[in-house]
């Protein structure tokens, strides 16, 4: 009986702690996915300068327009307006932090057409953020801020 015992495998006699060590590296493996989705979640949200005083955009705008000037019309979305639901908000998304920025807009006596909150950035937005706040790319820090000023 003793020599059954001493022929076992390593896998066989170390059962356990090899389960237990595979269970280990998966949890850690999820950590380390989970600490590298929210790094770039947070990168992609970007805290920029101050709002409405001309600050800087957003370093992961992926604004491209052609035309430098102030009069030039918006790039034009490929089919649906809504591009994006995600940080920065600009021409072509659609989510609830939308709305907020245009009850802001509206409270600031912006006419943005019916329905005036509708989630979507579109040209209408667009022509009254730049007109009353002087941006037209927002971050999630600026629509902290306008939501602040709606409810004081």
């Amino acid at each position: 009986m003793g020599t059954q015992t001493a022929n076992l495998s390593f896998m066989q006699k170390h059962k356990k702690l090899l389960i237990a060590s595979g269970v280990t590296l998966l949890i850690i493996g999820g950590v380390i996915t989970y600490y590298l989705y929210q790094k770039k979640k947070k990168n992609t949200i970007s805290i920029g300068g101050g709002f409405g005083m001309g600050a800087s955009q957003s370093s992961t705008s992926s604004s491209s327009s052609s035309g430098s000037s102030s009069s030039s019309r918006p790039p034009r979305p490929s089919g649906r307006l809504c591009q994006s639901s995600s940080y920065p908000l600009n021409y072509g998304t659609c989510s609830n932090d939308v709305k907020i920025l245009q009850r802001y807009l509206q409270k600031q006596g912006a006419y943005l057409g019916s329905p005036a909150i509708d989630g979507k950035f579109g040209p209408k937005t667009l022509a009254a953020a730049k007109k009353y706040l002087k941006k037209s790319s927002f971050t999630l820090v600026d629509i902290s801020r306008l939501k602040k000023k709606l409810k004081s």
